[in-house]
């Protein structure tokens, strides 16, 4: 059944119960209006699916994060990793190594010759870090006496927790570089303190990184591009984006082109269209057909799929635009379309003689 059927077919059984109150147009628009609503609410849920599913990957993420943090905290703090100890030949060189997992590796680490032992011990014994044990200095301490004597043993792989405290904070300290790069800057005006990053240090030493991607200003741009020696760059940075329009152009592409590379994303693209120069034998045509296409733009809901213009990123960001319009109006421009503002909400706006 087609959609002129079904109207109908509504319409019949209406009038046959006595409801004559609504014609065959207005059933066709309701039903018009909620096919297209399903639609509009169906790609909703498809997006809210998309960015739910991406939420519960960054939660998983974030929750693994917090579990691998709070457990390095506690390896850091508490000293209480399971150390197993044993000797170790090197050529002419022997020495005590400790052996402990850690974020499912097994990972070693050198507590000390037979030599230097001794005065790791004491220096333990000192600031009572063991206690109970006797220490007989005039004895040379070899790996036998160590394996023999239970309290020398534990002593020794309390040297080892220590030690791998020492390995896990050389290694988290060299991934967190981003962290001691990072600086604590004052905000007079809002009476706030913010976190300022440099990531210069990363992007010079981290030999992880495959790629770039940076969206920002010309002088950060250009210091990053050349600081790096990364090939994969991806920056998109300020720009004053002018479109030329010959007197040979076609005017309806043209048009077209003006009007989806200025207005798109409300005008917020770093690669938009900021102005148009037109050459003078084809300039009133294409101002013209540009204020007609600017006036058949949709403005109301972004999340309504045939809304060519919504708001802008905050109310701020269109009262910086509404001072720039009005500023170029006051030093000669003439506004042809738009110019008016209704909270974050900016009308599509042609200015000429700028």
């Amino acid at each position: 059944m087609n959609r002129q059927e079904t109207v109908q077919k509504i319409f019949d059984r209406q009038k046959w119960v006595g409801n004559s109150s609504i014609s065959r147009n207005d059933i066709a628009l309701i039903l018009e209006e909620l096919n297209r609503k399903s639609v509009h609410l169906l790609k909703r849920k498809d997006m809210l699916v998309r960015q739910k599913t991406k939420v519960d990957n960054d939660l998983k993420k974030t929750e693994d994060e917090i579990k691998r943090t709070t457990a390095r905290l506690k390896n850091i703090i508490h000293d209480d990793k399971h150390v197993s100890i044993s000797m170790k030949k090197q050529k002419s060189k022997r020495y005590i190594k400790g052996r402990f997992w850690w974020e499912g590796k097994q990972r070693d680490v050198q507590i000390g010759s037979e030599k230097t032992i001794l005065s790791l011990l004491n220096n333990l014994k000192k600031y009572k870090v063991i206690k109970g044990l006797k220490i007989n200095n005039g004895k040379k301490m070899n790996w036998q006496f160590i394996q023999e004597d239970k309290k020398l043993n534990e002593a020794v792989q309390t040297i080892g927790k220590i030690k791998a405290t020492g390995y896990i904070l050389k290694k988290v300290n060299g991934e967190d570089i981003l962290y001691k790069q990072s600086s604590l800057v004052e905000d007079n005006k809002n009476n706030k303190k913010k976190i300022a990053i440099n990531p210069l240090p990363i992007i010079e030493t981290n030999k992880n990184i495959n790629m770039i991607v940076f969206t920002g200003s010309v002088e950060i741009g250009e210091t990053i591009a050349s600081k790096t020696k990364i090939q994969n760059l991806n920056l998109e940075l300020g720009g004053n984006d002018v479109l030329i329009i010959e007197d040979d152009a076609n005017l309806e592409l043209a048009v077209k082109l003006a009007v989806g590379g200025a207005f798109n994303s409300s005008g917020q693209v770093c690669r938009g269209v900021k102005r148009i120069i037109v050459l003078e034998k084809v300039a009133d045509m294409f101002v013209s057909k540009l204020v007609e296409a600017t006036k058949k733009l949709k403005c109301g809901d972004p999340f309504n799929n045939e809304t060519d213009i919504g708001t802008m990123i905050s109310e701020e960001a269109a009262i910086n635009v509404e001072q720039a319009i009005n500023e170029a109006i006051s030093d000669g421009a003439k506004l042809l379309f738009g110019g008016e503002r209704k909270g974050a909400f900016f009308q599509p706006t042609i200015l000429d003689y700028v």
